[in-house]
């Protein structure tokens, strides 16, 4: 349950102090606070507002029945049967469940045709941030980052502008990279211990070219 804090300076805003339970690889777990500030529509702890609005009536009824519960998620419970085995998420109260579990995320999947709506935020969360959050650089890059559709698209005119800019440089300095590709030809020759072709220059009109050829 989010935690109200002063807002500093502020007297309109009102700012939430989150526990944030960030899982990692192996034993153990790590918690952090964050806060987020309810500043007006579109800030960060608006949606914690909302939040705790809709679930007034589910929180206070909790309570009531067993005191000391004070769980933001809170819905009514569609059966009281199998409650206990799903141990994933707080325990019911009477007519009242908590959380949201893996089956309530693999529903709501269904019905939307799409994947986990958990996985699907913390990818958004994790690629506009930009960095790493607890996880280690090569895992950001191939798991979250390159699989992600909008950083596909955005790369699209990043990579193309790219190799425009390498190919003028190329056709503006033709002898410099005929003369690379001619010595990596000869180097990977080289380290394949390969002597019955020899690499030779080859160009055209607009490119060069590197030929591999028997040795006579």
């Amino acid at each position: 349950m989010p935690v109200i804090a002063p807002s500093a300076g502020e007297t309109a805003t009102v700012t939430y102090e989150v526990l944030v339970e960030k899982r990692r690889s192996g034993e153990g777990r790590w918690f952090d606070t964050e806060n987020y500030t309810d500043s007006g529509a579109d800030s960060p702890g608006r949606l914690i507002t909302q939040a705790l609005e809709a679930t007034q009536h589910g929180r206070a009824l909790a309570a009531a029945l067993s005191p000391g519960h004070d769980l933001l998620m809170v819905a009514r419970n569609r059966s009281r049967t199998d409650v206990d085995s799903n141990l994933d998420r707080p325990r019911n109260v009477g007519p009242l469940c908590f959380g949201v579990s893996k089956a309530d995320a693999r529903v709501w999947a269904r019905k939307h045709k799409i994947g986990s709506p958990f996985q699907r935020a913390r990818r958004t969360t994790v690629t506009t941030t930009g960095k790493p959050l607890q996880h280690k650089r090569g895992t950001h890059e191939s798991i979250y980052v390159l699989p992600d559709e909008n950083v596909q698209e955005a790369a699209v005119g990043v990579i193309a502008a790219g190799a425009e800019e390498a190919l003028a440089l190329a056709r503006e300095h033709m002898q410099t990279v005929c003369g690379m590709n001619l010595h990596l030809m000869r180097g990977v020759l080289h380290g394949l211990d390969e002597g019955r072709y020899t690499a030779c220059l080859s160009p055209s009109p607009g490119r060069c070219c590197v030929r591999l050829e028997p040795v006579v």
